[in-house]
Parts: C-alpha cells; structure tokens; sequence
C-alpha cells in the first residue's frame, strides 16, 4: 500500500527539522510527504525547500495564498495526498523510526481497519522524557481503550474525542466522509475524522509510544494535561466554562447528514445518534430553578444516560449544581 504523510507548517523553524529527520531515517520510508504552509513568517519555506531537494521519496510542498488556520490547512494536505494511507504529521513533533513499519503492518492485518490510533511519550520541548504518555493525559484509560478493541469506538466518540492528529493514520478511500471538515462543531479536526470512520470501520489501537509528543509554548493543539488535580477541583473548573450544546448538537446534525448523503447510514447509527441529541437538548434546556433542575437531572442520572453520552456524575454534578448552558 501507499503512504502518504500530510505534514502542516506554520512558523515551525525551532522544531521542523527534527522531525524531517524523523521521517528520512524510517525503516518503511513514506511513498510521499504533503506540506501545506500556513504563510510563515520565518524559515519554515527554506527548511522544508532544503528537505525537499535531498529527501529519498518525493516532498510536494504548496505555499497557501492566504493563512488557512490549522484544520483547513490539513483540510487541504489531506486533500492533496495519492496514497492509500494518510499518516498525520505535526511540525513539532519527532517520530521513532519504526512508526511506518508498524502502522502498515496494522492496517495490513485487515480491511475492515479504517483508521489506527497509536499512543505518545509525552516530552517537553527539548525532547526530555516529561514520565507520562499522550493516552494517559487525555484519560485515554484501559475501559477506554477495550471499548475501541471490541468495535464500539463509534459509541464513545459520539461524546467524546480521545483522538489526537498527531498519532492517528487512516484509509484515504473515506476521505469523502472527512471533508470538508466542519468549522462550527465541537470537535477538532482529528476528532473528527476518527467520529466519522468509526462510524463505517474499526480503529485499531497500538499500544506502544510512537512518536514523542512535544509539548512547548508555541503549539497550537491544547496538548495534554499532566498535573493531577483533585477532582472536586475539576468540577468547580468545569462549573466555569459554558457547555457548547450548540457545537455538540450541529456535529451529529452534520455527521448524520454526511453519512446519509453517502449512504452509510444505517439504523443503528440513527438510533444512537438520536439518544445521544436527545441527551444534549435535554441538558441544554434545563431549567433554572433548582428543585425541577434536580428533578430533571436526577431521572436522567438514574436512567444512565449520563453515563452513555456525558462525562457520568461529573457532567450530572455540573448540570444540577450550575445552571450556566
């Protein structure tokens, strides 16, 4: 099969070239890598010119007209890719050598594998071991992960995104489901991608620290979160900030339509979808007096809807205590 990296570039010259690097001393070389930049200001067109002319695979590099932001930028690199796998880069991060080698063979193992999703060492940004992996930061934990390994990852990523771009690879036959990647929706762009092949194929996880994660002032993804805090703590954070129901509910809406005009959707997929809306509404419209608050929260809880399609008692506990949606 064919592998094509789409790497996005923007004002990446203190990281870029460690992870060209990466890419020249693969034990499975990449058959091409895509470079869309985002109009940099620094060196970034001249490192990646000086990496194009010397790289044993071809480097196609496309200079935007206009700055993009992240996710239509990898809009566009995902759109520009020949192969038959599309692996994901960052500018900033640094791969082991063998991460080709091992995705290939995943996705050799079957057909019916849409997408594979590997884990990260977490590093800081002069590549030191921060003692913590990418799935550990994001709580990507084992009763997670056994979820994606019995074929039911569509179920958990109707609510939540445990997908990070920077290790993820993915057929590109289901490029036509992916974009155009929405802009008025909850989840990223990685997200996103992985919602919808899950919602056709299986994801195949590895277990196993690909590529170092780095994490620095400068970028642009969120990274992960390594400080344990107490979780009461997190619940008076989480009391701050505003449910986005609106983002929530415009991405099943969206990725309901997309699977219908492509004919994948099936009954089960309405159905789930529907429970999971259902849900949404329902804590986006909850009254703010209290005692009809508890009343409504409490069958919800009790019904287990929580748990199915929010975050358990945590998203429970923030409904009933702050009427802030």
């Amino acid at each position: 099969m064919k592998i094509s990296v789409a790497l996005c570039t923007y004002n990446g010259e203190a990281y870029l070239q460690e992870q060209l690097e990466s890419y020249a001393v693969q034990t499975r070389l990449p058959d091409e890598v895509i470079v869309c930049d985002d109009c940099s200001k620094d060196s970034t067109w001249e490192i990646l010119t000086a990496f194009a002319a010397s790289a044993a695979f071809p480097v196609r590099l496309h200079l935007n007209e206009q700055n993009f932001g992240h996710i239509k930028n990898f809009e566009k690199a995902i759109g520009l890719c020949t192969g038959d796998i599309i692996v994901l880069s960052d500018q900033d991060d640094v791969w082991r050598a063998d991460k080709l080698e091992l995705i290939e063979t995943e996705f050799a193992k079957s057909e019916k594998i849409g997408m594979v999703y590997a884990d990260a060492e977490v590093v800081d940004e002069n590549l030191r071991s921060l003692n913590s992996t990418m799935w550990q930061g994001i709580g990507f934990d084992l009763e997670k992960q056994e979820i994606f390994n019995s074929g039911r990852a569509f179920d958990s990523l109707l609510k939540d995104g445990y997908i990070y771009g920077s290790s993820m690879a993915f057929r590109a036959k289901f490029r036509h489901l992916i974009v155009p990647i929405p802009s008025d929706i909850y989840f990223g762009h990685d997200a996103w991608i992985a919602l919808m092949i899950s919602a056709v194929a299986d994801i195949a996880l590895i277990n196993d620290t690909l590529i170092k994660y780095r994490q620095h002032q400068r970028q642009t993804s969120i990274g992960v979160r390594l400080n344990a805090e107490p979780e009461f703590k997190k619940l008076l954070k989480a009391g701050q900030r505003t449910n986005k129901y609106d983002g929530l509910i415009n991405q099943l809406n969206i990725l309901e339509k997309r699977l219908s005009e492509n004919s994948c959707l099936t009954d089960e997929a309405v159905s789930k979808i529907a429970a999971v809306r259902k849900h949404i509404y329902l804590r986006a419209c909850l009254p703010k007096n209290f005692s009809t608050r508890l009343l409504k929260v409490g069958q919800e809880f009790f019904g287990g809807r929580y748990h199915l399609y929010s975050n358990g008692f945590k998203s429970a506990a923030k409904d009933l205590l702050i009427s802030k949606n």
